[in-house]
């Protein structure tokens, strides 16, 4: 899993195969996260925004316990839920169009996936479910180290449609950074990322 982005923020850093921008704008107060991220990849600058939704210390969020019961079917035995601290990001998570830059991303990754090259524009904005795995927020030091899952998916079940990759925040060193889960994704991110596929509203 990397570097702890609990510990040093000077040694929570991208991995090698890590796709890594600078943040050359952050706002953070009571209602939101938002980042607005850039890199130089060869002639191209990519880039994108980010915005989480974070906390007013009154969101709450849990867990359900299920298990097969009879006949394979879920069986919900206990749900635990704790309140979200004040400022820290919820589940939600929505990656913004920067225009050109953000196009210049999605002919990137199609590159680098192996996909035949179009010249589809990048999506105005998808939204899309992320949670922290492991690191360290401090809303009033302005730390957020954190890696991250993020799941786009238009239903419960894991179809044609559905993909997840990681997300890396390090504000104190002024990066964010994304590396992929599996292979199998690849397709249904240049989908989200065009608009091809759409969270239902």
């Amino acid at each position: 899993m990397g570097s702890d982005p609990a510990a040093s923020p000077s040694l929570f850093v991208p991995e090698p195969g890590e796709l890594a921008f600078d943040i050359v704008e952050c706002e953070w107060d009571e209602k939101i996260f938002k980042a607005v991220v850039v890199a130089n990849c060869g002639e191209r600058v990519v880039g994108f925004a980010l915005v989480l939704p974070v906390s007013d210390g009154t969101i709450t969020d849990g867990v359900d316990k299920i298990s097969a019961g009879f006949n394979g079917q879920p069986v919900l035995h206990d749900r635990h839920e704790w309140i979200i601290p004040r400022g820290h990001p919820t589940r939600i998570a929505t990656f913004v169009s920067l225009g050109e830059p953000t196009n210049n991303l999605v002919r990137l990754f199609e590159e680098c996936f192996g996909m035949p090259a179009t010249d589809r524009p990048a999506a105005p904005d998808f939204m899309c479910d992320m949670v922290v795995l492991r690191g360290l927020i401090v809303p009033e030091s302005g730390r957020m180290t954190a890696r991250c899952k993020v799941f786009l998916r238009t239903s419960d079940a894991e179809d044609e449609t559905y993909a997840e990759f990681f997300l890396s925040i390090n504000t104190l060193e002024k990066a964010i950074w994304v590396s992929e889960k599996a292979a199998e994704y690849r397709a249904p991110i240049i989908g989200w990322a065009t608009s091809e596929i759409q969270r239902p509203q």
